[in-house]
């Protein structure tokens, strides 16, 4: 699936992570099945087919969940947030978002932290939410800060 992936046959990615799937599901490997449909999910929401992709990336949520990869989990969460927004579906999106920011936080990763509260302000933003889009803005501020403090 990556082979074909890389070389942008979709179509023939897309067989092969649906075999993976079917497979690793009939052995009972979480942990691959989880990938096997991240990376479905991943394949059609670069074919645009976003309805297909959000369903795949539900799969690998439900399947993250059970696995216990909370960096997959997030990931997944993000990335079903992001086929939300592309179908014009904000309050899903935010949803989402919320999901993967509270598990970024709980992994502490600074990067996806600030990625998801610029995704979630974006999102209210669409909305009309403007206090709420100017908080999510802000808060993104913080990990920036804590960086640079780091540094």
């Amino acid at each position: 699936g990556l082979c074909q992936e890389s070389l942008r046959q979709h179509q023939d990615a897309m067989t092969a992570y649906q075999q993976a799937l079917s497979r690793y599901q009939e052995l009972h490997v979480r942990e691959w099945a989880a990938k096997s449909a991240f990376r479905l999910g991943y394949v059609a929401q670069a074919l645009k087919t976003y309805p297909q992709a959000i369903i795949y990336y539900q799969q690998a949520v439900a399947l993250c969940q059970s696995w216990g990869n909370r960096q997959y989990h997030a990931d997944a969460c993000y990335n079903l947030g992001m086929c939300h927004e592309a179908l014009q579906q904000y309050k899903e999106a935010i949803g989402c978002y919320q999901v993967a920011l509270a598990l970024y936080q709980e992994i502490a990763d600074v990067y996806w932290q600030t990625r998801a509260l610029l995704a979630l302000g974006k999102m209210h933003d669409h909305l009309r939410q403007t206090s709420q889009a100017d908080q999510c803005y802000l808060k993104a501020l913080d990990p920036i800060l804590q960086l640079f403090q780091k540094s």
